[in-house]
């Protein structure tokens, strides 16, 4: 019956927080509405057996109330969300800490647990408390004494690591390091130019759009000062031509970028000949060009999104690309998880689906990254929750490592997130615009940047003693 509940509950949730993959995939996957609701639907049901999962484990534990019982839920609630999180190649979408990603202060232990310990710890208080009044309901005031306590521990805990971690991590305060080419800070810029995805590819209208985000990049270089290192990010694919045939839109780049002495970051597709000469290889990819405007650096997406932008059924791909004709045919990058401009500045780079994952930028923060950029292109989601979903994944991505990041969307939410998380500079969405602000690269590396999920793990271990422990010696 547990398990029951569990599902049905995560069948609500999921369906209530997903619900815009389906007109998505309609509109651009070029698929009748009643194929793709079904689609949607299948997904849900996945998504649903990890709460199934939970309430069934929930049960197990011999006791209907108490911390202990609080601490179990919770520890079991990080296990199904981390499973969520890299099963099938993971999809960590809407996991409960992200309902605090407003709210900096309560996040602030994501740079030693991540994301899942947070939500943990989220879970743990909110079980707490219902544990004490549902205890001290049933006239088990030993039970309410021991919840009680258990709510305060936790929160004079998250209260103490918050405030020391914002004081640490506040703005001017952060351990920085000088760029080889200009100490000082950095003036990000980002660059929304909101461009209609029906007429993103449209090649009439290439030049119009490459005009827009040059117009609103000299706008935001305006806010910046002479004795700024400045780098302005362009969204995911927001060149749509291949820079290996297209040397004219290059040089118009590598001209701007040396003209206005910044560096350029933008996304755009590329392509490498396959050994032998057999065929392609396509990318999704981000480029730098640096203030001398020489191209520095290329970033090929690593972690692709399945059935968009790759097929991951190997030899039924075929027929299920007759049924999902716009799939792409894009590869994993392998060159790394940094664009290097060899004069300081490091970026880590996370290319739209990519920011959901905390693994990926703790992989480039290792790498020696020492800001954080996000490039995105959410015009696919529409005036629906889902623009709103993925930003809120970005604070995180900067908490847990401690970076400024600055997040590119085509037609938002564009943001600039400082390492506290938060959000300095931030867009509405389908309204071209630019924001700016003066960041810092960064040289710290956090707990989670040295042990990544172990802090989590060890977490989960604890609480889950404490439920091992209530059913060894029946004691709260």
């Amino acid at each position: 019956m547990a398990a029951k509940r569990g599902f049905l509950w995560g069948v609500v949730y999921f369906g209530a927080m997903v619900w815009w993959i389906a007109p998505t995939i309609s509109h651009y996957g070029q698929l009748p509405l009643w194929v793709a609701i079904p689609i949607v639907a299948l997904l849900v049901l996945y998504l649903a057996i990890y709460p199934a999962m939970w309430a069934y484990a929930y049960t197990l534990l011999p006791v209907e109330t108490g911390i202990t019982r609080a601490a179990w839920g919770a520890a079991l609630w990080g296990v199904s969300e981390w499973l969520r999180g890299t099963i099938l190649t993971g999809f960590p979408w809407g996991v409960l800490a992200l309902g605090l990603s407003a709210h900096p202060f309560f996040i602030q232990p994501a740079d030693l647990l991540g994301i899942y310990g947070v939500g943990v710890l989220f879970f743990f208080w909110i079980a707490s408390g219902y544990s004490m009044v549902s205890c001290y309901q049933k006239g088990d005031k030993r039970g309410a004494l021991w919840s009680l306590l258990g709510l305060l521990v936790i929160t004079l805990l998250w209260t103490i690591y918050g405030m020391e971690r914002e004081r640490r991590f506040s703005l001017g305060n952060e351990p920085t390091i000088a760029l080889d080419a200009a100490g000082g800070p950095v003036c990000a810029i980002s660059v929304q130019g909101s461009i209609p995805q029906r007429l993103k590819w449209d090649p009439e209208l290439k030049e119009e759009t490459l005009r827009r985000y040059l117009d609103l990049t000299r706008k935001g270089l305006s806010k910046c000062s002479d004795q700024q290192v400045k780098m302005a990010v362009w969204p995911e694919t927001a060149v749509t031509t291949y820079l290996q045939e297209d040397m004219d839109t290059l040089f118009r780049l590598s001209s701007f970028a040396r003209a206005n002495g910044l560096y350029l970051l933008f996304g755009a597709p590329s392509y490498e000949v396959r050994d032998g000469g057999s065929g392609f290889r396509f990318y999704n990819s981000a480029y730098l060009i640096g203030p001398d405007g020489t191209l520095a650096a290329r970033y090929d997406k690593r972690h692709l999104v399945p059935f968009g932008e790759y097929m991951p059924l190997g030899p039924f791909s075929d027929l299920a690309r007759s049924w999902l004709p716009t799939a792409g045919d894009f590869v994993s990058g392998e060159r790394g998880g940094i664009l290097d401009s060899h004069q300081g500045l490091k970026i880590g780079m996370l290319i739209c689906f990519e920011s959901i994952f905390p693994e990926l930028a703790r992989d480039s923060v290792l790498q020696g990254a020492n800001l954080l950029a996000v490039i995105t292109n959410d015009a696919w989601f529409g005036r629906t929750p889902a623009p709103f979903q993925h930003e809120a994944m970005s604070v995180f991505r900067a908490v847990e490592e401690r970076r400024w990041l600055i997040r590119a969307a085509n037609t938002g939410v564009s943001s600039i997130i400082a390492p506290t998380g938060e959000r300095v500079a931030k867009t509405d969405i389908f309204v071209p615009t630019v924001i700016s602000h003066s960041i810092r690269p960064m040289k710290y590396w956090t707990p989670y940047s040295r042990i990544g999920e172990s802090g989590f793990w060890t977490l989960v271990l604890l609480l889950l003693a404490m439920g091992v422990g209530r059913f060894l010696f029946k004691r709260y």
